[in-house]
């Protein structure tokens, strides 16, 4: 008996030694194993938008900060109260947005609703070694799709792993709703995103435009019901005033 036990301790060390070196050297080795065998888009990236040539038959239109390109017949249709640019013709419709300094100007912090403390989500882009984003929509979404990765995690642990988690998650789930692509123009930057729709959304495209003056401001467009070669060419059209 006696024997017997100082065997299974000769094999039980090696492999709680093994255990601990990885715990203290790779505490994320088992999450990185889970986000790889149930994520199929962890690893995916953000590739180049392709611009296409703009017909001659279409119009310009101009908006406070920038100007594009559309199909000719495009009616401003735009309620002044919204605070959004809208212009349609038949169900044919661009909707553009601007809205700079929005949450600075109302005292609203869009992190509050986030699922842990704004100090985590500060201490894991530093874990990492990137700069916060300074709110947890689109320009976290970007950061998400294009920059989140199975071997990030490796080196995490505690709260960071979590939001690791919760960011490689959220990746999968916007990569099955939409495609995006992105675009370096003349003083901006822009994203072009294709939503697929389902039950709960419609089909269409959007572009985000992020001035080199100004990177975190937004400005947003919304094409509905148009053709996706027409959809591109408007994104392609692009640019500041």
């Amino acid at each position: 008996m006696r024997l017997s036990l100082k065997a299974g301790a000769f094999i039980v060390a090696p492999i709680l030694l093994v255990s601990l070196a990885i715990y203290i050297f790779i505490p994320g080795i088992f999450t990185y194993i889970k986000v790889k065998h149930d994520y199929e888009n962890i690893d995916r990236t953000i590739p180049t938008f392709e611009k296409v040539s703009v017909p001659e038959d279409f119009e310009e239109y101009s908006c406070p900060v920038v100007v594009f390109s559309a199909p000719a017949g495009m009616k401003d249709v735009s309620n002044p109260m919204s605070g959004i640019v809208k212009y349609q013709n038949g169900k044919k419709s661009i909707m553009i947005s601007d809205l700079n300094g929005l949450f600075d100007r109302i005292g609203y912090d869009p992190w509050d609703n986030e699922k842990y403390d704004k100090k985590y989500y500060r201490h894991f882009f530093k874990s990492i070694d990137h700069d916060f984003p300074s709110d947890p929509g689109n320009t976290l979404l970007w950061f998400e799709k294009d920059e989140i990765n199975a071997k990030m995690c490796l080196h995490l642990r505690s709260k960071d792993l979590k939001i690791f988690k919760e960011f490689a998650k959220d990746k999968e789930e916007a990569w099955n709703a939409e495609d995006t692509w992105k675009y370096k123009g003349d003083g901006f930057t822009c994203y072009v995103n294709h939503l697929k729709g389902n039950q709960h959304t419609k089909e269409m495209w959007t572009c985000q435009v992020y001035p080199d003056y100004d990177p975190y401001r937004e400005i947003s467009f919304w094409i509905q019901n148009t053709d996706d070669t027409t959809a591109k060419q408007i994104a392609s059209s692009i640019r500041l005033k």
